[in-house]
């Protein structure tokens, strides 16, 4: 712009000597030679004018490509911006979608959690129920041979106490045999209890890596828009400046 600006400064003479010397005689001849010398001065001014025009014709040139390849300039950021914001809205949606959906596996581990919870209990309740059975089922056995003995019936009752004493060996021995199985029962759902916890402790802090992953890169993506919105302000000053010298 300052080569362009300094092209209207001109050190032309504004004024030629249009007569010859008073002290001169008037004759035919010196007014030919006024005529020749004010044409010649005509043509010199005309010739200046001339040169004129055409330096301001070219300067008017110049700034209208110069206005042109700005306004090209403009529209690509324009676009390069309107096109890193779209990117922008997509990642912060991303970002957004990505958050909802680990509140929504941290409301799955949680019901997870209670039914587990929930589960154990009920089994544990559910054993200590047949224990109480068995214990009073045995119990009401014991009296009635107790009574039948004494009502006098000793084959009777000695018939009963060796098949008691069957029944309670194979029963003691499929109560351990339950009470082993129900144990490891329990440890297996132990086990696999803190094993899904572990792991959706695991997913919850991948997810929490790789939000702050993402959050990185939008404070780099926005820090990039702001430096394109400086440029794209920059030249709109630049176009601005080029308008106002076109028109004075």
């Amino acid at each position: 712009m300052d080569k362009i600006t300094t092209r209207f400064n001109w050190n032309e003479p504004n004024s030629l000597s249009t007569s010859l010397p008073s002290s001169t005689p008037r004759s035919a001849v010196n007014e030919k030679l006024q005529a020749r010398f004010d044409k010649k001065r005509a043509k010199y001014q005309l010739q200046i004018v001339t040169n004129r025009v055409s330096q301001l014709n070219k300067i008017k040139s110049l700034a209208a490509k110069e206005i042109e390849n700005l306004q090209r300039e403009i529209k690509k950021e324009q676009a390069n911006i309107n096109f890193k914001t779209k990117s922008l809205e997509k990642k912060r949606k991303y970002l957004s979608e990505q958050a909802d959906h680990l509140e929504y596996k941290k409301q799955q581990i949680r019901k997870s959690r209670e039914e587990n919870k929930k589960n154990i209990k009920d089994l544990t309740n559910y054993i200590l129920k047949k224990k109480q059975d068995i214990v009073h089922e045995k119990r009401e056995q014991t009296a009635n041979w107790k009574n039948n003995h004494a009502s006098g019936k000793d084959k009777e009752w000695q018939a009963r106490v060796n098949k008691c004493k069957e029944i309670k060996s194979g029963y003691v021995k499929s109560l351990r045999d339950r009470c082993l199985n129900q144990r490891e029962y329990k440890e297996k759902v132990k086990a696999r209890y803190y094993e899904s916890i572990d792991d959706e402790k695991k997913e919850e802090l991948e997810a929490m890596d790789h939000i702050n992953e993402l959050e990185v890169t939008e404070a780099s993506i926005i820090q990039e828009l702001s430096r394109t919105v400086e440029i794209r302000k920059s030249l709109k000053d630049n176009l601005k400046r080029l308008r106002n010298l076109s028109i004075n």
